[in-house]
Formats: C-alpha cells, structure tokens, sequence
C-alpha cells in the first residue's frame, strides 16, 4: 500500500528558493549602491528588533537568519583572507 503523500513543505527545496532569494536582493543592493539608503537601514534595524517575538519556526525569521548567517560568513572569509595575506 502506498504511503500518503507528506503535507509537510520540503525543507530543502525551501531553504534553496531563500537562498537564491537573498542572491537576487544582494545583487540587487550591490548594483544600486555602494551605500545603504538610511530609509532601508531603518526598516532593517526595526524588523531585526521585532524578530525575538517570531516564532523561530516562521518563514519571515528563516529568511533573515539565512541572510544574516550570509552576512556574518562573508565577514569571517574576508578577516581570514587579511589574515593570510599578513604571513
């Protein structure tokens, strides 16, 4: 007999569709400016203050932990290249 299909949504398939999501916007950002719009910065600041009331399940805190994570791993490959290129 066969299994019903799954109801729940695949993870994977998920975190890929974010993934390329925040691609398109970090390309985006980079070819309008070098700088960020203190508007924008604004709204950021205040959705990154109201993230500790979202359920850490919810798909609008995924999205901005991946982006964040994104953030931070491109901060850490950048000190370690400074590191190397000072030995």
């Amino acid at each position: 007999m066969p299994s019903a299909p799954s109801l729940e949504p695949d993870s994977a398939a998920i975190d890929s569709d974010i993934e390329s999501d925040i691609e398109s916007e970090i390309d985006a950002a980079r070819v309008d400016a070098a700088r960020i719009d203190p508007e924008e910065l604004a709204i950021a600041l205040r959705v990154l203050a109201t993230l500790s009331e979202v359920d850490e399940e919810d798909p609008d805190f995924l999205t901005v932990r991946h982006a964040t994570a994104k953030m931070f791993k491109s901060v850490k490959v950048s000190r370690r290249a400074i590191k190397r290129a000072r030995i």
